[in-house]
């Protein structure tokens, strides 16, 4: 079972800072999107979410100035320091309390976080040099008289100016200097949500750089200072000795919306300010310009950030779920995504595997590709819940059904809606299935009880199947198409000749409610899942029980914040409401009301594992076991929690739910009741080597991990740039390679592979485990771009397809990326040298057309 996660579709922001990394073809965008970081390359546009979880939603976010390690602080206030190449956590600590601000300094040597109103300077010097603790408190202010909600840095990376929301801004030193206790400017009459340093710059007839603060509070009042300093002209930079004066005052027209978001790059003095009704607005400092205005979304935009270019702005709105980066001097968009606002209720791969359609209870079908993570059509044809999606088998249409008592086709290739099929009678559809030649539609309903089956191709009703005492929970085609099963909540799987026209041909009885069944592939396996957990496997000849798997205990989750039960005692979220087989037919992937998703041998019929969904602290159901003293007579009483309702309060417009005419959650309604992590839907790709399951958070993607196999290398601590030169010196070029995919040093890669010799190459090659495959073949296209060893390179790329061609056969999505870099860099190296070998041709043509001009005498 060597799945691991791959990508996380369905969410691209929920809430959060973002951060710029990189400039032109590099620049990268990181986002905080649940418990985990989403990382996208806005040159090529492609997004993955990084293997990283944290213990509940990311909060806060900062990136080093060289780009190698992310800063993540979750809203339970714990640190965690990422490396971003090789996505390996450097360290974890807690900071005990909630963090309003975090940000490196110019050097990249100290974090500053601003933890409650304390302000903490940290000295992580953390992959420099191995130590038990890579990061020590450097300092630590706490003369602020209330949370710090923004921090900021000087050039030199000495001073620190931090917000607060007792409306001052103070200015603190990162070294202790004697005498020196910090500034306090004061002059804002709300919460201050910006404070940023400008460049140092000079003016005319000023012999000394001035020092510019921008401060910004929430009401849009700006203020603009500028340090003075006092008796001898001390260190560049120093602000101990001196005074501030306000030298600016500015009033941002609002038009009645309150600031959410702001950005200042202090190179150009460029300043975004994201509005609560969902306009943002670009300044140009300290002219008070307004360069560009745009409405780009309905709500309140929680984040606004400058690239430090100034030409790209991003924005987020946390409750819609957008992300979107504006050009503003081309006036387009770079990238913009939109996420279900609701849970995603069903999903599906297309026939190759490369697209995932997906439908929510926000009446919305997307379809996704898998490669770069990207929604690239929504289609909002529905009035209400979506509760089913399935491709039709030619890939060129997708299908779903609604409570709204329609079944939906859409083209992708027009995008758009070309076919809606209804029953004669109003009705809610509960599930769908289209046979495998992509004719017929099934649709079985929640309130009639009944299946209907429609053409595709001519939108008449064929048939409707009457039978069932109860809802029909789930149904699905035969290989073949003849057979249509369906189950329902009467306690029978009923099985309908679709052909023929005849009708029922047999009713397979059950103990419990059916919830969910499948096809096996091959078609001669049916598996049926009960309200009690039981799975039972039916052979499709005779259609007897084959075998059955008692899934209660697999398929458990935690507990819930309102059980009244342990875990062990509740009857809740023991079951499986979807199920589905793997490609082969060997495995079968079970999902619920729970946390895990469970994979069964289909012949053997035991667990094989047992996969987590999240490990998000936040969402109902993760914990095993609840903490005693967060329970009282009143409910749970969790600090976390107390945070959400706090938060709810300052934005009551932010609250999803039925609210009374105060803001406060209607009983009954779930306003004010966590999400439940749970599965609703597991498909697997029909090339074999990816599955989805839609959960609470979006749909997770896993595909096939060779990173998972053991490497003997990640054992070694002492794998270094002196031990690889080490090795090559003595002949062990295999070794030396090794080392240096190990490093992911590039520069390191060209030297020990021109140190192996013409006739090792292929023995070399051999040795590549697949785990670092993917790295290898972008290594070599880079190295064959800048390189004048063309044969030795063409050499080097011959061998690793033909080594390892059968694992570049079924690598999937996950070599796509490297394989276009190598056929690009050959290609380019195609032309270069075409375009050399022309010119030589001309110019000998010429040099020989010469030679044959008579002299003259």
């Amino acid at each position: 079972m060597n799945f691991g996660f791959s990508n996380l579709l369905g969410s691209p922001y929920r809430g959060g800072n973002v951060c710029f990394d990189g400039e032109g073809s590099e620049t990268c965008l990181y986002v905080g999107v649940g418990n985990r970081i989403a990382r996208t390359n806005l040159a090529t546009t492609v997004t993955n979410v990084l293997k990283f979880e944290s213990q509940s939603d990311v909060d806060r976010i900062a990136i080093r100035p060289d780009g190698r390690v992310l800063a993540i602080v979750d809203k339970l206030g714990r640190l965690a320091l990422l490396n971003t190449s090789q996505n390996v956590v450097l360290h974890r600590m807690t900071l005990r309390q909630h963090c309003g601000c975090l940000q490196y300094s110019p050097c990249g040597r100290y974090l500053g976080a601003g933890v409650g109103r304390v302000l903490q300077v940290w000295d992580c010097d953390v992959d420099q040099k191995k130590t038990f603790a890579p990061m020590r408190l450097h300092v630590q202010h706490g003369s602020a008289h209330d949370d710090l909600t923004t921090m900021t840095w000087t050039k030199c990376g000495r001073f620190l100016a931090c917000g607060s929301r007792d409306l001052a801004v103070h200015v603190y030193s990162r070294d202790k200097i004697e005498g020196f206790k910090g500034h306090a400017l004061t002059g804002h009459r709300d919460k201050v949500i910006l404070s940023q340093f400008a460049d140092p710059r000079k003016e005319a007839g000023e012999n000394a750089a001035r020092r510019d603060l921008y401060t910004l509070s929430q009401d849009g009042k700006l203020l603009r200072w500028t340090f003075k300093p006092e008796g001898v002209e001390g260190e560049e930079g120093d602000l101990s000795r001196g005074s501030w004066l306000l030298v600016g005052k500015h009033f941002v027209e609002r038009q009645g919306a309150r600031i959410t978001s702001c950005s200042l790059n202090p190179k150009t003095q460029t300043m975004v300010l994201g509005f609560q009704d969902g306009r943002f607005q670009l300044l140009q400092m300290p002219d008070f310009e307004s360069l560009h205005t745009l409405s780009v979304s309905r709500d309140a935009l929680t984040t606004a950030v400058v690239n430090p270019a100034s030409d790209l702005v991003a924005v987020g709105c946390a409750k819609l779920g957008q992300l979107l980066v504006w050009n503003w001097r081309s006036e387009s968009y770079v990238y913009k995504q939109q996420g279900h606002f609701y849970d995603v209720l069903s999903c599906d791969f297309s026939k190759d595997g490369s697209q995932v359609c997906t439908g929510s209870a926000d009446g919305k079908v997307k379809v996704w590709s898998v490669r770069t993570g990207l929604c690239f059509v929504t289609f909002s044809e529905h009035k209400m819940p979506v509760t089913c999606v399935r491709f039709v088998p030619s890939n060129h249409a997708v299908c779903s059904c609604s409570y709204d008592g329609t079944v939906r086709l859409f083209d992708l290739v027009r995008y758009r809606n070309f076919r809606t099929l209804r029953s004669k009678d109003p009705c809610q559809f509960e599930c769908l299935a289209v046979d495998p030649s992509g004719e017929i539609v099934a649709a079985g309903t929640k309130d009639t009880f009944q299946v209907h089956l429609w053409s595709v191709k001519t939108g008449q009703e064929l048939d409707v199947f009457s039978g069932h005492e109860g809802p029909v929970s789930d149904l699905s085609f035969d290989q073949r198409g003849t057979t249509l099963a369906t189950s329902s909540w009467d306690r029978t799987v009923q099985l309908w000749d679709t052909f023929t026209g005849k009708g029922r041909k047999e009713t397979l009885a059950h103990h419990h409610d059916v919830l969910c069944l499948a096809f096996r592939p091959d078609g001669l396996q049916m598996c049926s899942g009960t309200l009690d957990g039981q799975l039972s496997f039916w052979e499709t000849k005779n259609f007897s029980v084959e075998g059955t798997v008692d899934g209660r205990l697999d398929v458990m989750g935690g507990r819930l914040s309102t059980d009244r039960r342990t875990r062990e005692n509740a009857s809740s979220g023991r079951c499986s409401t979807t199920v589905c087989y793997s490609a082969d037919g060997d495995a079968l992937y079970a999902a619920g009301s729970s946390k895990y998703v469970c994979v069964y041998s289909a012949s053997e019929y035991v667990l094989l594992s047992r996969i987590q969904l999240s490990s998000n602290v936040q969402l109902d159901g993760v914990v095993d076991k609840l903490n005693s003293r967060y329970m009282t007579e009143a409910g749970s009483s969790d600090p976390l929690q107390e945070r959400e309702e706090a938060e709810a309060q300052e934005d009551p417009k932010g609250k999803v739910g039925l609210l009374t005419p105060g803001g406060e959650a209607l009983p009954g309604s779930g306003a004010g009741r966590r999400a439940a992590a749970r599965g609703t839907c597991v498909r697997l790709s029909p090339s074999g080597d990816t599955w989805a399951v839609a959960s609470t958070e979006g749909v997770l993607v896993y595909t096939k991990d060779e990173s998972l196999l053991f490497d003997p290398f990640d054992l070694d601590e002492d794998v270094t740039p002196a031990a690889v030169h080490v090795a090559a010196s003595r002949g062990e070029h295999a070794r030396a390679l090794l080392m240096s995919v190990h490093l992911r040093d590039v520069g390191l890669f060209r030297r020990v592979a021109e140190a192996v010799p013409f006739s090792d190459i292929a023995l070399v090659c051999s040795k590549v485990p697949p785990a670092r495959l993917t790295w290898v073949l972008q290594a070599v296209a880079e190295c064959a771009r800048n390189s004048p060893h063309l044969e030795f390179y063409c050499s080097w790329c011959e061998h690793l397809l033909l080594e390892h061609g059968s694992y570049l056969r079924r690598g999937g999505a996950s070599l796509v990326s490297s394989l276009r870099a190598l056929h690009k860099s050959l290609g380019q190296t195609q032309r270069d040298v075409t375009s050399a070998v022309e010119g030589n041709i001309n110019r000998l043509d010429y040099i020989k057309q010469v030679r044959k001009i008579p002299r003259l005498q």
